[in-house]
């Protein structure tokens, strides 16, 4: 991943409807690219519309990946989409879920599927506690809590891929991150950073263990500027890879 760029972006393709698998001209998984799943298409306080097909073009420039995306929570209800992908991001925000997503999800990231959050996806699922099991945390109404600002990032010691020869950076003004989230589930912080109202050590990256799953999940992305910065791609990309395979190439 050494020579991972940051790329143009693209249009969203259209997304399939959430009984089939997304249909693309290429047979997924038929080279070396690892098939990844964005499920969007839904968010109170961000521009989705906007977020996702920068997600994806920024996934795809690295060579990596073979993206499709879905507009449907309720894709996630079936093994017939899920299954066809090694790991499933999550850019948007829905307040339900469904028993079948419920099963399916969880199945899915216990044998072994990857599952990347971003930014607000913490907030997904309100009616599903076992989520933060799942993600590692998850959002609670009236004590998690968000800050703005431009924040300095700093790697933690942890040994782990994914922030690898990472240095420290800052954000653009205008990001935002969460803190006093949900769930005792035993994560990994592969990063920090200090907050005006929240204190010193605010996890801004983590990872968790669910079954032989692995889980990432950020705060920042809050901000287009710092989805658009090469530094947060990275950190993106490179969650996404580990996710999928263990590893970062």
């Amino acid at each position: 991943m050494s020579n991972w760029v940051s790329a143009a972006f693209i249009a969203l393709a259209t997304a399939a409807p959430a009984s089939d698998p997304p249909k693309s001209t290429t047979p997924l998984g038929s080279d070396a690219r690892i098939p990844v799943l964005i499920v969007s298409g839904s968010d109170r306080f961000h521009d989705w519309r906007r977020t996702t097909p920068q997600l994806r073009s920024m996934l795809e420039a690295t060579g990596r990946f073979d993206v499709r995306v879905v507009e449907d929570v309720a894709a996630l209800e079936s093994r017939a989409v899920t299954d066809r992908y090694r790991t499933i991001i999550l850019n948007g925000q829905a307040d339900r879920s469904m028993p079948g997503l419920r099963r399916n999800l969880t199945r899915y990231v216990h044998r072994g599927g990857g599952l990347v959050a971003i930014h607000w996806a913490i907030d997904n699922f309100h009616d599903w506690p076992g989520f933060s099991n799942l993600l590692g945390r998850s959002w609670q109404e009236g004590v998690s809590a968000e800050e703005h600002g431009a924040f300095e990032i700093a790697p933690t010691p942890l040994q782990n891929p994914i922030t690898t020869n990472l240095v420290p950076w800052t954000t653009p003004a205008g990001e935002a991150v969460h803190y006093r989230l949900k769930g005792r589930a035993p994560i990994s912080i592969l990063a920090t950073t200090h907050t005006a109202l929240g204190g010193d050590q605010i996890p801004v990256a983590f990872i968790h263990m669910a079954g032989r799953g692995r889980a990432f999940f950020t705060p920042l992305g809050h901000s287009f500027a710092t989805r658009a910065d090469p530094n947060f791609q990275i950190l993106i990309a490179r969650a996404v890879e580990w996710s999928a395979t263990g590893t970062v190439r």
